[in-house]
């Protein structure tokens, strides 16, 4: 219930993603036991145990992909739907989290409109699953001393392992099994320990219930995760687990009928809340209203329910579904779903259904943005021609689209850096290289994103001694929370199909373009639409002119470079005009 709270934008449960973290120490402490119960009673078979797990774990999967697939196919935009097959078929080769370790980082499209990324966790629980049973099978001889010495040992390899992950890489450790493997090894190492009731069982119980439920409260999305943090949770679990007995106040309180019914249907409820709440998201212009969350909300524990009655019961019963029907069964929906997801991924989620008039698909994705980075290097040919510098991340990139696309760059070298020489995130580039360029360079081009008129200021500052180089700022764009309703409209419709710009968007552009004079400020909000408030979606052939809401499709990069040239402002004109400084 804390995942989904925190999923559906409780602000009160922002801490809501460390019952993921509980439930690791407790599929740890369950398979762990079931495992040396099988061993002790000379009944282990890896057969039997995966078995058990396909069981549990692929019928309401499959249903809630199933039911998933229509929606994605008639809401999503291309990209977002090459995304989500992708995600099918990682998700059912339980290598989600991989997958989005693998493409984390910028341009990760926004969680909230992905309807499988919760799957991630699968992806490690199987990945234990996999290792495991083999693991103390094979430490199985020697001894009860020595597997929980190697289980210790793995765990507190992945906790060091995790504090340096979040430090270093946090987007990807956050999905990686060898920073998670320290919550399961906690839920493994319990599984071992025997004790009897204890007077102080009380208060220790209740006090690993409150280390559980506090810090989802007190806790937020900026805390770092999996890191040390996240002990305070996995050992309130270990807690609960070990000291829990009938009659403490813990036990009373987790054994009552909404709590039990809950655990019965927590499977269900979790891998249906968030196509729910992803496909609401996807299917609006703007997010929705709290009102329509909790009765998303209260669907998902409906759904749950019924899910749990009849698809989990009736397929974890090998009298209903002997192994000769569910292993076609369930092989036929899961190769069938790979196929769609596959195609999806080959096929680039059919951009020619939404824009029938494009000529390639690499002109609405991210590879337009990407092949600026070709003209990164470390020094200006010495031909004679204007030098320009282009500076930015991959708004900069965009700018460089518009320049090029614009042709205002003929008959001159570029160098494209992603840096910001000031403030902003900067790569790490020879102090060295970077006085030579800056040196060189006969013009500047810096994109602006999240850098404010303080910035600009720090900017102009750190450029002031060199040389006599032209500064010349864009501004940023930004097409709304959410772009995928455009792809329901209607091709005669689009050339009057507006995006919101967000209210902090524009109030960041008008305090540039307040401070900037023209001749030093490129507005691309004021030359994508018709007031500073509105952006333009499509051009007039109906092409899109964003994949993803900040950047620009190739047709969005040609659409401001004709409206730029033909405006002719005075900072564009200073690009186009260029001479080389006289050194």
């Amino acid at each position: 219930m804390s995942v989904i709270l925190a999923h559906a934008g409780v602000q009160a449960v922002g801490g809501g993603f460390l019952g993921v973290d509980v439930f690791f120490v407790i599929s740890g402490y369950l398979i762990t036991t079931i495992l040396k119960k099988d061993l002790e009673e000379g009944r282990y078979t890896l057969a039997a145990f995966y078995e058990r797990r396909a069981r549990r774990i692929l019928p309401a999967l499959l249903l809630v992909i199933g039911c998933s697939l229509p929606f994605a196919f008639w809401l999503m935009l291309p990209d977002f739907l090459q995304n989500f097959g992708q995600s099918v078929v990682a998700t059912l080769l339980f290598a989600n989290n991989l997958l989005l370790a693998r493409t984390s980082g910028y341009w990760e499209l926004e969680s909230n409109f992905k309807p499988l990324l919760h799957t991630w966790s699968l992806g490690v629980e199987e990945q234990f699953y996999l290792a495991f049973p083999i693991f103390l099978a094979l430490l199985w001889r020697f001894g009860a001393r020595v597997q929980i010495t190697a289980i210790l040992l793995v765990g507190l390899a992945s906790f060091a392992i995790s504090e340096h992950g979040w430090r270093t890489y946090p987007d990807v450790s956050f999905y990686l099994p060898t920073s998670r493997a320290w919550e399961l090894m906690a839920g493994c190492a319990a599984a071992y320990v025997t004790r009897k009731p204890r007077a102080f069982d009380n208060f220790v119980s209740l006090l690993a219930l409150l280390a559980i439920v506090l810090p989802m409260f007190l806790f937020d999305e900026h805390i770092p995760s999996p890191s040390y943090y996240s002990a305070l949770p996995v050992l309130g679990a270990v807690g609960v687990l070990l000291f829990s007995w009938p009659g403490t106040i813990a036990y009373r309180l987790l054994s009552l009928r909404p709590m039990v019914v809950i655990g019965l249907i927590s499977y269900s409820a979790y891998l249906w809340h968030q196509p729910l709440f992803a496909f609401a998201r996807v299917a609006s212009l703007t997010p929705p209203e709290p009102l329509e969350m909790a009765g998303l909300t209260l669907a998902t524990l409906a759904l749950a329910w019924l899910s749990w009655r009849f698809v989990e019961q009736p397929f974890r019963d090998r009298k209903f579904m002997p192994l000769r029907l569910f292993i076609p069964i369930t092989a036929a929906l899961t190769a069938l779903f790979v196929a769609i997801g596959l195609v999806l991924h080959v096929k680039e989620g059919f951009p020619r259904w939404t824009y029938p008039n494009i000529a390639s698909a690499g002109e609405v994705y991210i590879s337009y943005n990407e092949r600026v980075r070709r003209y990164t290097t470390d020094q200006f040919p010495g031909n004679g021609k204007p030098n320009v510098l282009l500076l930015g991340d991959s708004y900069g990139r965009d700018v460089g689209n518009i320049l090029l696309e614009g042709k205002a760059l003929e008959g001159k070298n570029l160098i494209y850096l992603q840096h910001y020489p000031a403030c902003g995130s900067e790569d790490a580039f020879d102090p060295a290289v970077l006085k030579s360029l800056y040196a060189e360079a006969d013009l500047i081009v810096v994109a602006l994103h999240t850098q404010g008129p303080g910035c600009v200021e720090k900017m102009d500052a750190q450029f002031a001694g060199i040389m006599n180089a032209r500064i010349i700022y864009f501004g940023s764009k930004d097409f709304g929370y959410n772009i995928n309703p455009f792809g329901r409209i209607p091709m005669e419709d689009r050339a009057e199909a507006f995006a919101s710009l967000p209210e902090q968007e524009q109030e960041y552009n008008d305090a540039l373009a307040a401070k900037l004079p023209a001749e030093r400020y490129v507005d691309l909000v004021r030359l994508l639409g018709p007031d500073g408030k509105r952006l333009h979606f499509f051009d007039g052939q109906g092409n899109p002119l964003t994949p993803d809401r900040k950047h620009l499709t190739r047709y969005g990069a040609l659409f401001v470079a004709e409206k730029i040239r033909a405006e002719n402002p005075p900072a564009w004109q200073a690009i186009v005009e260029a001479e080389r400084k006289a050194r």
